[in-house]
């Protein structure tokens, strides 16, 4: 999984004859590709990838965490990356990790949504739920209680193929289908760093440990840095 696989991929549904929709398009028609991606590690990945799409005119939705371990949404990068996205054409939408909440309510996601349209200076039409419950019936409740869109909406996946490469594993595009399709890419598996799941993760925590040594530098300078290389 690389970026030159990432780009097949949309090349194919391209020949295939399918055109690049959105959550938030009046009518989508047929036959049509939603292509989805949820930021769950890195949002340099997903300017990256929100580049790539509009370099072969494709506009696609990008669901972000407020309350992530792994990036801050509040940054000044984060919401220069977001205001870069949006300027694209691209679509930013609410990532709602329900786990954070006991039980989650319609409140907690309307508070998080007020995050992400503060930070990406647009109107949040839809949410993608973080790791879903896999049975359906819990699936189903969730989407009931979080009391607005989601991409788990059945007109999203029951009434239309949907195919994922959660986890790194992508099963292909299926073949013949005449069906909307709702595709969810995650930038983070795609772009170039290494093709191999282990790698990208490990080059993940290099690059995280790297950042957080510059901006402690940065806040604290020009000691830290002093300090740091009298420790080595």
């Amino acid at each position: 999984m690389n970026e030159r696989g990432y780009l097949d991929i949309l090349y194919q549904l391209k020949r295939e004859g399918y055109r690049f929709a959105l959550f938030s398009d009046e009518s989508t028609g047929g036959p049509c590709v939603i292509l989805r991606h949820d930021i769950d590690f890195s949002l340099r990945d997903a300017l990256a990838i929100a580049e790539l799409d509009h370099s072969i005119d494709i506009r696609s939705t990008f669901f972000f965490l407020v309350r992530s371990g792994l990036y801050n949404l509040l940054s000044r990068e984060a919401c220069s990356i977001l205001d870069r996205i949006g300027g694209l054409g691209h679509e930013i939408g609410l990532h709602f990790d329900a786990s954070i909440y006991s039980p989650a309510r319609a409140q907690d996601v309307e508070r998080e949504k007020a995050l992400v349209r503060w930070c990406a200076g647009t109107c949040i039409a839809i949410i993608s739920l973080h790791r879903p419950p896999l049975g359906i019936r819990e699936r189903n409740n969730l989407v009931a209680s979080v009391g607005c869109a989601t991409t788990y909406d059945d007109r999203w996946v029951n009434d239309m193929t949907y195919v994922s490469d959660s986890r790194g594993e992508w099963s292909g595009v299926p073949k013949n289908n005449k069906q909307n399709i709702q595709v969810l890419l995650h930038p983070f598996w795609w772009t170039p760093t290494a093709d191999d799941r282990c790698a990208k993760l490990r080059s993940f925590i290099v690059d995280a440990a790297r950042d957080r040594r510059n901006a402690l530098v940065a806040e604290v300078m020009p000691s830290a840095e002093d300090l740091l290389s009298s420790d080595q």
